[in-house]
C-alpha cells in the first residue's frame, strides 16, 4: 500500500549572501559541540502525496498553484477519506543539544529570538506556529533563522493550541458513509510535547561548513489506526451532525467519540520521524 506522507521540511543553509541578509563573522558558541551563528534555519512545510510529478510536493516545489491539495487514508474499517485541511499550532520549536553548550555565549543576545534554555541542553523558539499542510504555509514564516551548528539529539515541539478556542490541529476533508459523500473534521485537544527523532541513530551534525536539510515527516497512514469509524457509525455509538457531517471536538466528545479523538490524537503526535539530508 502506498504510504501517505505529510511533511515539515526544515532546510538549514550555510551563510550565502545571495539568499541571507545579515551574515556576518559573528563568535562561535562555546561548548562541545556548540556552534557557528551563521547556520540559518528556513522552514516550509508541505504534503508528500508520491512520486508522481504532479504530486502535491512536486506542484508547491514548482511554485504550481493548481498542484492537488489532498490526500487520502483509510481507518481500520477500510472506510475512506480525503484530507483537504491539515493544519498543525505549534507553541515552541526546541532544537535539542547532544552535549550542553554554553548560555552565557554572546550568540544568544545577538539573536534573541532564539533562547538558550538555561542548562544549555537545547535552542528554544517561541511561537506560536501554524503549520498548513496543505498549502505549504508557516505563518508567521520561519525563513531567516539562525541556529548554532552542532551535534543534535531531537527535535521537540510543543503542539497546543494558541487559544482555548482554537483546536491544537485540525485534519478535515470529506468520506463516503451510506454512499453519500459527507464532510468530517476532527478537532484534536492536544496540548503536549512531541519528541521527533532521527530513526536507527543517536544523533545528527550541523556544520556551518554544510547546508542541511531536516525533515519531520508525519505518515498520515497510522492517524486513524485502531479507529474504525464504520463501526461506530453504524452502531450509533457516533452519530453525524443534522447537516451529515462527521465531527470530533472537544466540545462533542463524549464516551466513544472521546476514546476515537484519543486515539486518533496519541496517532498524529506520534507518527513523525526525523530524516536530516547533509
Amino acid at each position: 500500500m502506498k504510504r501517505t506522507s505529510l511533511t515539515f521540511l526544515m532546510a538549514l543553509a550555510t551563510c550565502a549572501p545571495a539568499l541571507w541578509t545579515g551574515c556576518g563573522s559573528a563568535p562561535t558558541a562555546g561548548g562541545s559541540g556548540a556552534g557557528n551563528p551563521g547556520t540559518m534555519v528556513a522552514v516550509t512545510m508541505y504534503a508528500d502525496t508520491g512520486a508522481a510529478v504532479t504530486g502535491l510536493a512536486k506542484g508547491l516545489a514548482a511554485g504550481d498553484s493548481s498542484a492537488p491539495r489532498s490526500l487520502g487514508i483509510k481507518d481500520a474499517g477500510n472506510l475512506a477519506f480525503t484530507v483537504n485541511i491539515a493544519v498543525v499550532r505549534v507553541k515552541q520549536i526546541e532544537f535539542a543539544f547532544e552535549q550542553p553548550i554554553d548560555c552565557s555565549d554572546p550568540f544568544w543576545s545577538e539573536h534573541p529570538a532564539l533562547v538558550c534554555n538555561g542548562t544549555g541542553t537545547s535552542a528554544v523558539l517561541a511561537g506560536p506556529f501554524e503549520f498548513d499542510a496543505m498549502t505549504g504555509v508557516v505563518t508567521p514564516p520561519l525563513d531567516s533563522l539562525r541556529i548554532p551548528a552542532a551535534e543534535y539529539s531531537h527535535i521537540r515541539l510543543w503542539v497546543a493550541p494558541p487559544v482555548d478556542s482554537v483546536a491544537a490541529a485540525e485534519v478535515s476533508g470529506t468520506f463516503i458513509y451510506q454512499d453519500t459523500v459527507r464532510a468530517f473534521q476532527f478537532l484534536l485537544d492536544l496540548d503536549t510535547f512531541v519528541q521527533i527523532n532521527r530513526p536507527h541513530v543517536a544523533t545528527f551534525l550541523l556544520q556551518a561548513a554544510d547546508t542541511s536539510h531536516i525533515t519531520i515527516m508525519l505518515d498520515a497512514s497510522v492517524w486513524l489506526a485502531d479507529v474504525d469509524l464504520n463501526d461506530n457509525l453504524s452502531r450509533r455509538l457516533v452519530t453525524l451532525e443534522q447537516n451529515g457531517t462527521l465531527v470530533l471536538g472537544a466540545t462533542r466528545a463524549t464516551g466513544a467519540a472521546r476514546a476515537l479523538l484519543n486515539r486518533i490524537s496519541k496517532n498524529v503526535a506520534g507518527s513523525g520521524v526525523l530524516r536530516v539530508q547533509q
